[in-house]
């Protein structure tokens, strides 16, 4: 006779199970369908019989993200959310919402008395459908979802409708969010609105620290909807309608940018992430740089050419980005000939006279360096970046 499985066992298998309920929104209703009394695979697991639900009901990992539909009854979703905070302790890791429609101003006080008992909310990862009802009912949700850390916004593409005809206003969100909010994505699919104030009159997330964005709508609305006080790291997906003028003047606001530590380029075409440099070069206070894929070996080509110009002439040419001592690679397969060299540079740099500068104030500091997944490095390029490697 099998000797039963041990409890740690099926949990494991629970978790494993549920996983799909905490991010795959657009393809969940057709895995779990509307007419499922559940509503959730937690909830599944946990009906079964008497000794999966005791090590599920034990279990407030598997609990602790909430599924949001509004293709689903809304006395589904109010239930099952109350169940979630309930079994889940009140401490929330995240909650996926799908809005296709506007919700009334009734159904939204439900959904504000459902999360009443809720202690700890950190992500909310909304999908938003291309039509303007969603818009509006994405934006009313908001008002009434409790404080979160964190926001991911993404859309739905359709070919019958444009993102760009429900435009969103982050200044609408409830106060609670935008006060809590630390980390914003919002992807390429959105687009958003802002209505002309002056910057003393916007609403402030004062807590955001870190905003994945494109860099267009960045400078185009998203600034101008709300102020950033606190945001030291940026995340750029695209640059689709940037502008360096508009960055320079999105940096003086931001207090000439001396705030940014951190830039990271997502991967994009050669030519998009060149353009970016000039970009990086206003930002005097940068310590750490991202590049992800397709972006590395032509940002990093023209770094190493700026390097390398204010090395044969340290007394005419200013030093490029004196304070990037941080440089995080990722998802690259190129053989990295040209990283080695800039690194090698770069270092040589921060460590010979005339370059160094006093301890204390050096011109140009040490670079660091960490590769992930970065196959297609020559064993050449691996040995002379490995000394820099952390």
């Amino acid at each position: 006779m099998p000797r039963p499985l041990k409890s740690e066992t099926w949990r494991q298998i629970f978790r494993y199970f549920v996983e799909p309920d905490s991010h795959q929104l657009e393809d969940n209703d057709e895995s779990l369908p509307t007419s499922w009394p559940h509503g959730s695979r937690a909830q599944i697991v946990s009906s079964v019989c008497a000794i999966w639900r005791k090590v599920a009901m034990r279990d407030r990992f598997i609990w602790s993200s909430i599924y949001i539909s509004s293709r689903q009854p809304l006395a589904m979703n109010i239930r099952r959310a109350g169940h979630y905070i309930q079994r889940s302790g009140g401490k929330i890791s995240n909650i996926c919402i799908l809005v296709e429609k506007e919700f009334s101003k009734d159904q939204l006080k439900l959904f504000s008395e459902a999360f009443y008992d809720l202690t700890q909310l950190e992500i909310i990862d909304c999908m938003l459908s291309p039509w303007p009802a969603a818009k509006e009912g994405m934006t009313k949700l908001l008002t009434y979802m409790p404080p979160a850390s964190t926001v991911i916004l993404r859309g739905m593409v359709s070919s019958s409708s444009k993102m760009e005809e429900s435009p969103f206003a982050v200044n609408e969100w409830g106060t609670g969010l935008l006060m809590s909010l630390e980390r914003c994505t919002i992807d390429e699919t959105y687009t958003l609105t802002a209505k002309p104030k002056s910057r003393l009159e916007l609403p402030s997330l004062s807590s955001l620290t870190s905003l994945e964005i494109p860099l267009g709508l960045l400078l185009q609305v998203f600034y101008k909807s709300v102020r950033l006080p606190a945001l030291t790291s940026i995340t750029i997906r695209s640059v689709v309608n940037a502008t360096l003028d508009d960055w320079k003047h999105f940096i003086s606001i931001e207090e000439g940018g001396s705030r940014i530590k951190e830039i990271t380029i997502r991967s994009m075409d050669r030519a998009d992430a060149i353009s970016l440099v000039p970009y990086i070069d206003t930002l005097s206070s940068l310590i750490t740089l991202g590049l992800e894929g397709e972006s590395v070996s032509g940002v990093v080509k023209r770094l190493y050419a700026a390097s390398d110009a204010y090395h044969d002439m340290p007394n005419v040419i200013p030093p490029p980005n004196p304070n990037l001592s941080v440089l995080k690679v990722r998802s690259y397969d190129g053989e990295g000939r040209t990283l080695a060299k800039f690194v090698h540079l770069r270092s040589w740099l921060a460590d010979s006279e005339p370059h160094r500068g006093p301890a204390e104030n050096p011109i140009i500091r040490p670079l660091r360096v960490q590769l992930l997944d970065c196959e297609g490095l020559t064993q050449k390029a691996k040995d002379i970046v490995s000394p820099y490697r952390f």
